[in-house]
């Protein structure tokens, strides 16, 4: 895990072991709201579990917050992204298909599942960012490569309730299948104060800007971008971090890089709350 300054600058590297006979590593990230010492770091492992890092101390070691119920490791569950709501559940998407609440105590349960969020790999494709709109309502969600929607990408949003049913999912956006050109691949989306939702695409190394209201307007290209995956407002200019996968991987593209956008983004839920007895 790196932090950096807001210049760039590599301030703090902590080593985080991965579990036995993971192949798989770290994606999503939350800070919670805690001042000082207590202030707390959610990070996902794709493995199944969230680790808990105190960012307000130095050589902190990460900790285990929650883990998967499920046996079988990323092949069963994988744990993509997590983002907290205002009373300080995480939501977490996960690939196989479903969306996951994990309580302020680190207790983990399926809170949504249904078949348009599989991927179109079956045991890949589905649920990857996730993030909470404006109006704290809905929970909103890609779909790197869909199944209901063959090799389109799709933005869902999913009412937050305490049991959505099939009638809360719906539909944002979709994301076609250009003929010659890359499946669009949606990755890490990210709402600006506007409403309007940057999404990357993976596939043909974009960012798509939509309107509150699903819309496309406009694209956002670089030579630079190399499968933008994950996404994070800094001011007026969007973080993007390349994951180099598509079609293979390029360590010296592994780079985080910052796109002047001109608007601010939509400030996360950060909940305040104990750092050292479990809770989030």
């Amino acid at each position: 895990m790196f932090a950096y300054d807001k210049n760039g600058s590599l301030v703090a590297t902590t080593s985080i072991a991965t579990m036995p006979n993971s192949n798989m590593g770290l994606f999503g990230l939350a800070l919670d709201g805690n001042p000082g010492p207590d202030h707390q770091l959610y990070i996902a492992d794709m493995n199944g579990r969230i680790l808990r890092l105190s960012v307000g101390q130095k050589n902190a070691t990460p900790r285990l917050f929650a883990q998967a119920p499920l046996a079988g490791g990323w092949m069963v569950t994988m744990w993509n992204d997590l983002v907290f709501d205002r009373a300080g559940n995480l939501f977490m998407t996960d690939d196989k298909p479903r969306i996951w609440r994990v309580t302020p105590d680190g207790q983990a349960s399926i809170w949504f599942t249904d078949p348009r969020l599989t991927g179109f790999f079956g045991f890949a494709g589905g649920p990857l960012g996730g993030r909470i709109d404006p109006t704290g309502k809905f929970l909103y969600f890609t779909i790197t490569i869909s199944a209901t929607f063959p090799g389109e990408a799709v933005v869902y949003r999913l009412r937050l309730v305490d049991h959505p049913t099939a009638s809360d999912l719906q539909v944002v956006h979709r994301f076609p299948v250009v003929p010659g050109q890359q499946l669009p691949q949606a990755a890490g989306l990210a709402f600006a104060e506007s409403g309007n939702i940057y999404v990357g695409l993976i596939g043909t190394n974009q960012i798509a800007v939509l309107d509150p209201a699903g819309s496309e307007i406009r694209r956002i290209s670089s030579p630079l971008f190399d499968s933008p995956w994950g996404l994070a407002f800094m001011g007026q200019s969007l973080l993007v971090t390349n994951a180099s996968i598509e079609p293979f991987e390029s360590p010296d593209h592994w780079k985080v890089l910052k796109v002047f956008v001109g608007e601010s983004g939509l400030p996360l839920n950060r909940p305040r709350a104990s750092g050292d007895d479990g809770t989030a």
